[in-house]
């Protein structure tokens, strides 16, 4: 590894205690202002000071969580038991410093490790299957204008339309296997902690489908044919469509 340039519980217990308080903090920054602000590792400053290539090479998890160190500012806290892969990871052009985090943080989450804010000072790092049970950052505005990464947050979907437990079941084939969706039937919200990048592409299907169903109801003269058998021919094409399409599925 070289870093060139200028510088080198019961645990379903708490996972509902940690639901609600998510939902009770994105309630309240929700009242105050409704942008999420910056969202992943921020460095505590010259976040766009040219830092050089970051280049990684069978490189040990030890040795890129100390770059981590060196780029956030921050300690590390980690488990013993983490992941020990050999990481890999070569930029061919200079990086600001947030961006060398940007990359690093998505490295370690496709090797299957978490990594998440505590306090000022220090990042929590564990294997990324129990990162939704460290309090990963809570996200309440839009991700769209955050670069795309595989960096683990939570983030609170208000629906206006579609049913929280109907969203449940079909937004799981939009996120990581890891990834958890909780429902709040009460208040039409829900939950998702997962990557960046697939909160995005939710956030993007939400937007298309959360909208109210326009019906339009409109009537036809019929001159010639017998309005009642009329109907009934166009229920039997419809059920007809449906089944086949049943069939296909």
């Amino acid at each position: 590894m070289h870093l060139l340039s200028s510088l080198f519980r019961s645990r379903r217990g708490r996972q509902v205690a940690l639901v609600a308080a998510l939902l009770a903090s994105a309630l309240a920054v929700a009242a105050q202002d409704s942008d999420s602000g910056p969202v992943g590792l921020v460095p505590k400053e010259n976040a766009d000071e040219i830092v050089g290539r970051l280049a990684f090479s069978d490189t040990s998890l030890d040795s890129v969580l100390q770059t981590l160190e060196t780029l956030t500012g921050r300690i590390v806290i980690r488990p013993q038991a983490l992941p020990s892969p050999q990481l890999s990871l070569n930029a061919r052009q200079p990086l600001t410093r947030a961006e060398a985090i940007l990359a690093i943080e998505s490295l370690l989450s496709i090797n299957g490790i978490g990594v998440t804010p505590l306090g000022e000072k220090f990042l929590k790092v564990v294997p990324i299957a129990n990162i939704r049970t460290e309090a990963p950052e809570l996200v309440v505005g839009s991700l769209k204008d955050v670069p795309p990464s595989g960096k683990v947050v939570s983030k609170l979907f208000r629906l206006q339309y579609l049913d929280p437990g109907s969203f449940q079941q079909q937004a799981a084939q939009f996120v990581s296997g890891f990834a958890t969706i909780v429902p709040f039937q009460n208040s039409n919200a829900v939950i998702v902690t997962d990557t960046i990048a697939n909160l995005q592409r939710l956030e993007y299907v939400v937007s298309e489908v959360d909208r109210r169903l326009e019906i339009e109801t409109k009537f036809y003269q019929i001159n010639y044919a017998n309005a009642t058998e009329l109907a009934e021919q166009i229920r039997a094409m419809i059920e007809s469509a449906r089944s086949s399409l049943a069939g296909n599925a």
